[in-house]
C-alpha cells in the first residue's frame, strides 16, 4: 500500500532510526520514501531507563529466566514534556477492554495503557523483555510457565469516583489480577472474548502460587504457549469486580461488558484522562508506572472520518502524526490528494512504513458459488491487483501472496501471486463446468443451479473503486459483480446473515473487503482454524474449515523447534495460496504524515510499528 516514489530526496532531509545495533541504516522493514528532518545526538547507553534495583538485576540475571533486557531501549530519550497529537483514520472506539475488542485502533491505544507479562524486543520480536514480570521460567517439557511479578507495581488511580469511597486508591498488581483476567476470558458469557479465548484455547490452567507468582499450564508446548503466555495482560480485579457505585458483583463475568469497557485501564506507561464527545481520547503519563517514564507527557488520539477535517488540522498545526492506510492514499481535498497536500506543507513530512499485514477480499465459504475453490481462484486471477495498487493505493505496496508478510522469514519465498489473467480464469471455469448462459456463468451443483452473480460489501470510496475495476474485468469472463453498502454491518454479519429470504431460498453476500495485521511469527489459529468458524463475532467469518489446514495450524502451535516450525509455516502459506479463501490484495504500507517537531522517531518490527513511547517533542 504505497504512493509513487520520488526519484530523489532533498539533501537536507535525514531520517535517523535508533536501532539496537546502534547503526543508522534503514532496516528492510521500514521503506522510507520521504523522510523526516531530525537532529539526533548519540549518548552512552544507560540501560532500561532508571538503574534497576539490585534484586531485579539478580532476577533478570537468573540463568533460567527467558526474559532479557532489550538493547534498543538503551538509547537516551529525547526531550521530555509536551502533548503529542495523533490522528486515527477511523472512528474512536467505544470499547477498550483488550480481551473483548479486536480493532486495530483499540490495540494501538491499549499499547500505551496496558502492560503484559513481557514485551517483544523492538528489533527482535522473537525475544522478550520484562514487562510486569521480572522473571519467567519454563518447565523441561515446555508446558508450564512460571511467572514472577515485579513487586510493588501499582495500578494507576483511575478517574472514577467510587474508589475513594471504598478506600482502594492504592492497589498493587498481583497474581490475582492475572487469574481474574483468565477467568473472565474463559467464561462463555463474556461473548465478545471469543477471539481471545482462541488464543488461549490450549491453556488449561492458571495457578496462583502467591501474590507475586503464578503458573500458566498448557496442554502442548510450542509457539502458542510462548507468545500467549508472555503477552498475557491482567485486568484490575478491584475495578472490574464492582459496579459503578462501588458495590461488589457476586458474578463479575455477567457484568464485564456493561460499563468498564468504555474506559481503557491497565498498568502501562500512560493512563486515560478524558474522552471527549467520542472524538478524542487523551492519555497522560501514569505517575505510578514502574518502568522508565516516557518522554512525552500527554498523547491525544483524535478520530477523523473525513479527509478534509484531517487536512484542516494538519494545516492549522493541530495534528502531529497520523497513519493513512494506503487505500485512503488517493483521497482528495479540493482536487488534490492528501499526499500532495501534506507534501507541499511547511513542517510536514511524509514517510512510507511497511507494516505486518495485508488487505484482502474475504469470500463466503458457507453460502453461494464462492464455496467452490475454482471460482475463488478464477476471481483472484480476474482482479488486477497491480492496477489497484497503482491507481487506488497510490503506488504503495506489493501484491500479497497469502497470510504472511514478505518481511518475515515465515512467508514462503517459493510462492508467487496468481497472475492477472482473464484467459486462464475463463479456462479454469469452463474446465470445471461453469458454462455461459446469457453472458453469466452458471453450473448445476448439489444445491441446484448456481450463477456467478456475486454481491460485495463495500464500506468506503476506495473499496468501491476496487470493486468497479474488478466488476469490469470479471464481466469479460462471465462473472457479474455488484456492490452494496450496509453501514454498521461487520464481516461476521456480512457472511452469516442473509440479505433477504424468500421461502426456502436465501441470498447472501459473496464477500467483503478487509485487512489484518499480524505478529512477526504469527499464530494462525484465530483466523484459520475450523473451530473458530462458528465463534460469534470471531475472526473466521468466512467459515474457512479445512482438515489439512487444522493439522498444520496445530503443528505450528505445538512445534518447539524453530526450524521445523518455519517449514510448517511455509506449508501452511502454500495451502492458503492454493485454496484462495481470501483474494489477497496488497501487503500493508502505511502513509505516515508527521510534524517536524517530533524527534527520535523509530519503528518497531512488531506492531504497533510506530509506537511513540520513545519519541520526543522539540521545545518551541
Amino acid at each position: 500500500m504505497n504512493i509513487s516514489r520520488p526519484s530523489s530526496l532533498p539533501a537536507a532531509l535525514l531520517l535517523v532510526l535508533f536501532l539496537a545495533t546502534g547503526c543508522q541504516e534503514e532496516p528492510d522493514w521500514a521503506n522510507v520514501h520521504t523522510v523526516v528532518p531530525m537532529v539526533a545526538e548519540r549518548h552512552e547507553p544507560h540501560g532500561l531507563g532508571p538503574r534497576l534495583p539490585l534484586e531485579r538485576q539478580v532476577a533478570l540475571a537468573a540463568p533460567d529466566n527467558i526474559l532479557e533486557p532489550d538493547p534498543a531501549l538503551a538509547v537516551a530519550p529525547p526531550a521530555e514534556g509536551g502533548t503529542l497529537r495523533r490522528g486515527l483514520r477511523s472512528w474512536l472506539p467505544s470499547r477498550y477492554t483488550w480481551m473483548t475488542e479486536n480493532l486495530v485502533s483499540v490495540s494501538e491505544i491499549n499499547s500505551y495503557v496496558n502492560e503484559g507479562i513481557a514485551r517483544p524486543h523492538v528489533n527482535a520480536p522473537d525475544r522478550w523483555a520484562p514487562g510486569l514480570a521480572e522473571r519467567v521460567t519454563v518447565s523441561d517439557d515446555g508446558r508450564v510457565y512460571r511467572i514472577y511479578l515485579e513487586q510493588g507495581v501499582l495500578w494507576p488511580e483511575p478517574f472514577s469516583p467510587f474508589l475513594s469511597d471504598v478506600g482502594e486508591k492504592v492497589v498493587e498488581v498481583t497474581s490475582e489480577d492475572f487469574a481474574f483476567a483468565f477467568q473472565m476470558m474463559r467464561d462463555p458469557r463474556v461473548e465478545r472474548a471469543g477471539p481471545a479465548r482462541s488464543w488461549y484455547s490450549d491453556c488449561t490452567d492458571l495457578r496462583v502460587l502467591d501474590p507475586y507468582t503464578f503458573e500458566m499450564v498448557w496442554s502442548e508446548p510450542g509457539l502458542a504457549a510462548r507468545i500467549w503466555t508472555l503477552s498475557f495482560t491482567p485486568l484490575p480485579k478491584h475495578i472490574f469486580s464492582r459496579a459503578e457505585d462501588g458495590t461488589r458483583y457476586r458474578d463479575p463475568a455477567a457484568h464485564l461488558e456493561t460499563h468498564w469497557h468504555r474506559w481503557p485501564m491497565g498498568a502501562g506507561p500512560y493512563r486515560a484522562s478524558s474522552i471527549i464527545d467520542d472524538q478524542m481520547i487523551r492519555l497522560e503519563r501514569n505517575p505510578r508506572y514502574h518502568g522508565a517514564t516516557p518522554p512525552i507527557e500527554n498523547i491525544e488520539f483524535s478520530a477523523y472520518t473525513r479527509a478534509s477535517e484531517l487536512f484542516a488540522d494538519l494545516r492549522s498545526d493541530r495534528l502531529d502524526v497520523v497513519q493513512i492506510p494506503s487505500w485512503f492514499a488517493g483521497e482528495e481535498v479540493g482536487g488534490r490528494t492528501l499526499i500532495e497536500l501534506a507534501s507541499s506543507m511547511d513542517g510536514i513530512h511524509v514517510l512510507d512504513v511497511k507494516q505486518l499485514g495485508y488487505s484482502h477480499i474475504g469470500w463466503n465459504l458457507r453460502h453461494g458459488p464462492t464455496r467452490h475453490v475454482e471460482v475463488r481462484q478464477a476471481l483472484t486471477m480476474a482482479l488486477d491487483r497491480e492496477r489497484i495498487i497503482d491507481e487506488v493505493y497510490g503506488g504503495r505496496g506489493n501484491v500479497s501472496t497469502g497470510p504472511y508478510s514478505s518481511m518475515t522469514p515465515y512467508a514462503s519465498p517459493e510462492i508467487e501471486p496468481l497472475p492477472f489473467d482473464l484467459q486462464a480464469a475463463r479456462r479454469l471455469l469452463e474446465e470445471n463446468g461453469w458454462g455461459s448462459v446469457r453472458g453469466v456463468r452458471e453450473k448445476r451443483t448439489d444445491l441446484g443451479r448456481e450463477r456467478l452473480e456475486l454481491e460485495l460489501l463495500v464500506a468506503s470510496d476506495a473499496e468501491q473503486r476496487i470493486a468497479d475495476i474488478f466488476a469490469a474485468d470479471a464481466a469479460r469472463i462471465g462473472i457479474l459483480i455488484t456492490t452494496t453498502v450496509k453501514p454498521g454491518l461487520d464481516a461476521w454479519e456480512a457472511m452469516t446473515v442473509p440479505l433477504e429470504s424468500s421461502g426456502a431460498s436465501e441470498r447472501y453476500l459473496a464477500g467483503y473487503f478487509g485487512g489484518w495485521g499480524h505478529d512477526w511469527e504469527d499464530d494462525p489459529f484465530q483466523l484459520w482454524h475450523s473451530s473458530q468458524a462458528d465463534v460469534l463475532g470471531g475472526s473466521n467469518p468466512i467459515g474457512f474449515a479445512n482438515p489439512e489446514a487444522d493439522a498444520l495450524i496445530e503443528a505450528i502451535r505445538h512445534e518447539p523447534d524453530p526450524d521445523k516450525r518455519l517449514e510448517l509455516h511455509h506449508q501452511f502459506h502454500a495451502l492458503i495460496a492454493d485454496l484462495q479463501p481470501y483474494t489477497f490484495i496488497s501487503e500493508d504500507v502505511t502513509l505516515m504524515i508527521t510534524n517536524e517537531r517530533i524527534e527520535g522517531i523509530r519503528f518497531s518490527k512488531s506492531r504497533p510499528h510506530d509506537s511513540s513511547l520513545f519519541w520526543g517533542l522539540r521545545r518551541p
